[in-house]
């Protein structure tokens, strides 16, 4: 099945995950209210920070990128939707809980690794599949990773919902889809370049340089970005029509 999905275009595979996540988050919102999107929040965090450590090429530049994009970005649309519904404080609470969870999910995996693992030879006479290489591969090295994903995780969210909120606020009439578009652009500019700069600069020990961190890292996780903040947009008025109905 893997052969089959990856001869589809990576350009269709990610626009399926985005469906995907809409879907998810629509019918949270419907079916459980807030807590649905406190969940969705969290998951979603911790998602893209694990799809981060794959790359792709995509059809607007040539050098690949990191994925993650599109999973971190329906994060900003889930708090906006929390402000203009249930207010700052709940969308804050959102951030904080999905903080606490991406932390918990990374000690508890990083616990899981420091256990030691079962010899080749017992594994081969189990007949069972001991996945600690993998695990290893994956937690321990992302250790910069996870704590510059944290940082600019909150950071970003913060400050996604201070502005939604400010826009809401002292621009009253301001349409929806400018309170998302302009709060959902700055935070995720935050967001991938403070994590860009943390992961792959300051917390590394192979640094990569500024031409490769702007064109590959910020650049080519923010353009995409600032295209989603704004297609994401439709989902909140339909929750919003939905509400009405």
């Amino acid at each position: 099945m893997l052969d089959f999905f990856h001869s589809v275009s990576p350009d269709l595979m990610l626009f399926t995950q985005l469906v995907m996540c809409w879907v998810s988050l629509y019918g949270l919102c419907r079916w459980f209210g807030v807590p649905g999107v406190y969940v969705y929040v969290t998951l979603i965090s911790i998602i893209s920070n694990l799809h981060v450590l794959k790359f792709s090429h995509v059809f607007y530049q040539a050098a690949p990128i990191p994925l993650g994009t599109i999973p971190m970005a329906t994060s900003f649309l889930a708090t906006d939707i929390l402000v203009e519904f249930h207010g700052k404080r709940e969308a804050k609470r959102a951030v904080d809980i999905s903080l606490a969870g991406m932390v918990f999910f990374y000690i508890a995996m990083l616990s899981a690794v420091a256990v030691a693992p079962l010899s080749p030879a017992e594994t081969t006479a189990l007949g069972i599949t001991d996945l600690h290489a993998e695990l290893t591969a994956i937690f321990t090295p992302g250790v910069a990773i996870v704590t510059a994903s944290l940082i600019a995780f909150y950071v970003s969210e913060v400050t996604d919902v201070y502005v939604y909120a400010g826009i809401k606020n002292v621009f009253k009439r301001s349409p929806i889809w400018v309170r998302s578009g302009v709060s959902s652009t700055i935070s995720a500019f935050l967001d991938t370049a403070l994590f860009s700069f943390l992961a792959f600069m300051l917390f590394t020990n192979n640094p990569v340089t500024l031409n490769v961190l702007f064109k590959i890292y910020i650049l080519g996780g923010f353009l995409p970005r600032v295209f989603l903040a704004f297609l994401n947009v439709p989902l909140i008025y339909s929750l919003k029509k939905a509400n009405k109905s």
